[in-house]
């Protein structure tokens, strides 16, 4: 038990390097999301703790954590939903016959990369990354059992979206010859202006009409005019305002 705290407290380490280490979105488009660590694997306590055999690779599947000896098994209802395309793994090995390594590789793939060398007297852990498959294949030079625990998954990262709307529009009555502003209606929680506009309802107003977003009042837009005709003008106006969104 004390071996396992250890690992485990390894493990911690391990995943807070991952977090650490990956890039907000990868190369492929992909975006690391950490999870509350699960289990996938625990030798110990599956088939009369029946340990992993010396250069014999045995395949596991994703979401049979039960079945394969994890006391605390992942379930569909921990990981994020969307397009995953590979798990942030731990591995841990314990009670090893001698000194060794481990291989980890998706189902379906011959890889003979080492994820983690070990000693029999140790609990050693590492983590890796796995394309997601249906399941994957552990090999160990000697006998020893392995933990696997899940601890991020790549989920695909969806394009950003551009969502705006136009606010009701206001509006003033404008004596002749005078000039005057109008606040427009504040963008909704979230959104930003982005642009304004002004109408004269049908009516002409001579110069130094205008529209604009001004930030030193939190990016609320204004309309600006003068009313050079002889006879009361109605100026109007909205603004745009618009928020990214995935």
């Amino acid at each position: 038990m004390v071996e396992f705290e250890k690992a485990f407290a390894d493990v911690r380490k391990v995943s807070n390097l991952v977090k650490l280490k990956a890039a907000v979105v990868d190369d492929s488009g992909y975006v690391f999301k950490p999870v509350t660590p699960c289990g996938l694997v625990d030798t110990r306590f599956r088939n009369a703790a029946k340990p992993l055999i010396a250069n014999v690779a045995e395949q596991f599947n994703i979401w049979d954590g039960v079945i394969q000896g994890s006391t605390a098994p992942c379930s569909a209802a921990s990981i994020p939903a969307g397009d995953i395309g590979a798990l942030a793994l731990s591995a841990t090995v314990v009670g090893a016959a001698s000194d060794g390594w481990l291989i980890m590789s998706p189902a379906g793939d011959a890889s003979e990369s080492s994820v983690l060398n070990y000693m029999p007297r140790d609990a050693i852990a590492n983590s890796t990354v796995l394309k997601y498959t249906s399941g994957f294949t552990l090999k160990a030079s000697t006998n020893a059992h392995a933990l696997v625990s899940l601890i991020g998954v790549y989920v695909k990262s969806e394009e950003p979206k551009l969502s705006c709307y136009d606010t009701p529009f206001v509006d003033v009555m404008i004596p002749p010859g005078e000039r005057m502003d109008l606040t427009l209606l504040a963008c909704s929680t979230g959104y930003q202006a982005v642009s304004a506009s002004c109408v004269s309802a049908g009516l002409s107003l001579m110069g130094n009409e205008a529209a604009f977003v001004d930030p030193r009042f939190g990016g609320t837009g204004f309309c600006s005019a003068r009313n050079n005709i002889d006879y009361t003008a109605q100026l109007a106006g909205r603004q745009k305002c618009c928020k990214v969104t995935r």
